[in-house]
């Protein structure tokens, strides 16, 4: 399988393929070879250089969700014609030009929300804790920004790409 995804203002070719049970990712022309063992629908567990971690991907038409020890990421699903021609796609939108929504990587239940609503937030900082198939996935900040809107409550039971909450990112002071 090939993508051509976006993340931010990086553009990435990424390819996966299989074999003998083991998976080779290429991502740019850098090469990693992986064993993936499918734990339920887009519910992963990855071994990688003797380490192992479960990874969520929800792909949806325009977009592919990965949730990889926690940290949310969102590529958008474009050609490389489409990127390169996107005003400011070169040299990338400003921080305060960023959205995020932090979505749930697979159906769960919400065990706790840290943040509320207007609330700054650190990159990485942990957002909410959502429980499915037995494990705690910590869903975190993927820049520096403020809380937007929280779309749950605690306890909420919530579907696979659902929206929990929006981040918008904080301008960067020159200087």
């Amino acid at each position: 399988m090939e993508w051509n995804l976006i993340h931010g203002d990086k553009f990435y070719k990424v390819s996966v393929s299989s074999q003998s049970g083991k998976r080779r990712v290429e991502i740019e022309g850098k090469s990693l070879e992986l064993e993936a063992q499918e734990l339920a629908e887009n519910a992963f567990l990855l071994q990688m250089r003797n380490r192992v971690f479960p990874v969520y991907v929800i792909p949806d038409a325009e977009k592919i969700h990965v949730v990889i020890q926690g940290r949310q990421f969102t590529f958008l699903r474009q050609r490389e014609t489409d990127f390169r021609a996107a005003p400011g796609a070169a040299q990338g939108a400003g921080p305060a030009q960023r959205k995020g929504a932090i979505s749930s990587p697979m159906p769960g239940k919400i065990v706790k929300i840290m943040i509320s609503e207007g609330e700054e937030v650190e990159e990485n900082q942990s957002l909410v804790i959502v429980e499915a198939m037995k494990m705690e996935n910590e869903l975190r900040a993927p820049f520096r920004g403020w809380v937007k809107r929280v779309h749950a409550s605690e306890e909420d039971q919530v579907d696979a790409g659902q929206t929990i909450v929006e981040l918008e990112a904080m301008e960067v002071q020159a200087g």
